[in-house]
């Protein structure tokens, strides 16, 4: 019999909806029922923005939960970039009045195979100036912090001085995942430095296409739980309370798909019911923005009360009881709502029966299972055209380069050639270069005024290019060029990584691109050569586009071009275009042109893809109404 402190009680007997039951039931899951003693229970908070609506706040609040853990942002080490950097930094639309906040860092096991150890002190030193800087922003001061990292053998020493040097500089309680891996062989990989630990009990099985749950497999988790008897640290206990899908094409799982269920799918007459794990898409069609061809399947995974039940068994077996408190992953709406079907009418009963002495849990993310390697065992670039192999299967988001970082150097050798090519023989592609990506506003500026007779000196007497005065085209760069570096500004702003940031500095005013835009209109209609009409035209609608005036941007992209050849700098501009009916919510008009991107513009095809986001079939069918050809 379960001994049930009167606090329970009057928290069950209202049972004031079906949402906060699902609580009520966590919460005796979390009970010494013996010994009265009484065990915590949070969740994991794993989104990017955070924002509580009122259902979520009403359970927590109505079930005495007082401690959230919070993903601030992840580290990752790109493959193109020279440093590890902070990955989508949690952004909060509501303060997290009211509870204990403990933030978690997901660290990329690749970063520590990265880093130097001499660096390690100032990475620790920046990952600290981000925290601090979340959380003065949240007005939070944390005592504790969790960092999750799935480290191997080969990287737990610098992962563990990492810690040692974080803990020194911050005095805060550190907590750290652990994975059920690193129990069983702890002679190997270590323990790591931290005040307790937090099992991951999840994510265990494989991912195919076969009838296993990837999320929680007991004979996998049988061959490690026996281990946590001698694990040296005090762990909490990570269970998982999401569900996913896996998209499965000609028998293998090509994609993840993010908090999918079976609910999303039973009155969804795009796809047919095979078994209650198992839809199949009837045709070609769009579902949560995932696209699936005739005849793919979508594998359902989730936990059951029974599984909950059956982990929590297992771990109390093993560990003899010394598990602490309970963190369930994650805190969703909808995950809850979708649980609470199955879980009330019998298992909640069987919950309330169990006894289970001094039991408690807590979960973590998902984990770094990606190998640091691209996942196709092939090359397919010897097959198809190149442009398209960052479009392959591969655990990277884009295949051999993982994320594409080129924005702001992508048309480089592109523009020298075609500025070189229309200056003509006497232009030098290094000067030309120069002139286009090194020289400030100022040295153009200057130059210009030497060209017009206005300056006595030239700013830069060794270039070729500017000895002659009276080439009508060297003049005409210069007055593109000045204009275009003007742009710049909103244009051309490069990525700073958040630790990079200087939340003292002012913040800049928007710009106003009133006057520049002026300019720009009156050279488009001066200009009488088509090369340099383009270019101002491309650099008009790009104006627009950054600065608010997405409606504008269209009407210059329809006016004009019919006029221009189907170049690379049309396509860039209707990339543009694109965008600003995407910022004006028409999806399909937006999605019809980023495909035209697409097929013709190589260069932008990840971009394109990148912004590629029919949701639904409705999406789809009136981009494909926009279409000329079937094709």
């Amino acid at each position: 019999m379960v001994c049930l402190p009167l606090t329970l009680l009057k928290i069950i007997a209202p049972v004031p909806n079906v949402y906060s039951r699902l609580l009520v039931f966590c919460l005796v899951l979390c009970l010494g029922s013996c010994q009265h003693r009484t065990k915590s229970m949070s969740f994991y908070y794993w989104r990017t923005a955070f924002g509580l609506d009122s259902t979520e706040t009403n359970a927590l609040e109505k079930n005495a939960v007082h401690t959230l853990y919070i993903r601030y942002f992840d580290v990752d080490w790109p493959d193109t970039s020279s440093a590890p950097a902070p990955v989508t930094p949690v952004h909060f639309a509501t303060l997290p009045s009211g509870f204990t906040i403990i933030p978690v860092i997901f660290l990329r096991n690749r970063v520590f195979g990265k880093l130097d150890s001499s660096t390690l002190p100032a990475f620790a030193s920046k990952i600290l100036a981000l925290v601090r800087h979340i959380n003065a922003s949240v007005h939070q001061e944390p005592a504790e912090i969790q960092f999750d990292c799935d480290w191997t053998e080969r990287t737990k020493e610098n992962y563990f001085r990492f810690l040692q040097q974080y803990h020194s500089l911050s005095g805060s309680i550190l907590s750290a995942t652990i994975r059920l891996h690193q129990v069983k062989f702890a002679d190997r990989t270590g323990v790591p430095p931290v005040d307790h630990g937090v099992l991951m009990f999840y994510n265990m099985g494989n991912i195919d296409a076969g009838t296993g749950n990837s999320i929680y497999d007991r004979s996998i988790a049988h061959r490690y739980t026996p281990s946590l008897r001698t694990y040296p640290l005090t762990l909490d206990l990570a269970l998982p309370i999401f569900s996913w899908g896996l998209q499965v094409r000609d028998g293998k799982v090509i994609g993840l798909l993010d908090k999918m269920n079976s609910t999303l799918f039973e009155k969804d007459t795009n796809f047919s019911r095979q078994t209650p794990q198992y839809y199949t898409a009837s045709h070609a069609c769009f579902k949560n923005g995932y696209y699936f061809r005739d005849g793919d399947a979508v594998k359902l995974e989730s936990t059951s009360a029974a599984d909950l039940l059956e982990m929590v068994g297992e771990v109390n077996l093993h560990s003899n009881h010394r598990i602490r408190n309970l963190i369930f992953f994650d805190l969703d709406r909808q995950t809850f709502c979708d649980m609470t079907k199955a879980f009330l009418r019998k298992s909640w009963i069987i919950l309330i029966s169990a006894c289970f002495v001094s039991t408690a849990i807590a979960l973590a993310c998902a984990g770094d299972w990606d190998p640091e390697y691209g996942a196709s065992n092939f090359t397919p670039e010897i097959f198809v055209d190149s442009t398209y192999s960052p479009f392959f299967y591969s655990n990277l988001f884009y295949y051999g380069i993982n994320y594409d970082d080129t924005h702001l150097t992508r048309w480089n050798t592109r523009n020298i050639q075609d500025w070189t090519t229309w200056l003509g023989k006497t232009a030098r592609p290094e000067e030309v270069g120069f002139l286009l990506d090194t020289a400030n506003i100022t040295t153009i500026g200057q130059a210009l005024d030497w060209m017009n007779g206005k300056r006595p000196v030239s700013p830069l007497p060794y270039c070729h290019l500017l000895t002659d005065k009276k080439d009508k085209k060297i003049t005409a760069f210069l007055l593109y060029l000045h204009l275009a570096k003007k742009c710049e500004a909103f244009s051309l702003t490069p990525i700073r990584y958040a630790w990079e940031q200087d939340s003292t500095a002012a913040k800049k005013p928007p710009f106003n691109a009133g006057t520049l835009d002026k300019q720009l209109q009156q050279e488009l209609s001066a200009a009488v050569d088509i090369f340099l009409q383009e270019r101002y035209w491309f650099q008009l609608i790009r104006s627009h586009f950054f600065n608010g005036t997405p409606r504008e941007s269209i009407r210059l992209f329809e006016t004009y071009s019919p006029k221009f050849p189907r170049d690379k700098l049309w396509y860039r501009s209707l990339a543009y275009t694109a965008g600003a009916w995407y910022r004006l919510k028409n999806y399909s008009r937006a999605n019809y042109y980023y495909s035209r991107v697409f097929d013709s513009c190589e260069e932008l095809r990840m971009v394109a893809h990148y912004s590629f986001h029919p949701q639904e079939e409705a999406d789809w069918t009136a981009t494909l109404a926009l279409c000329h050809t079937k094709e």
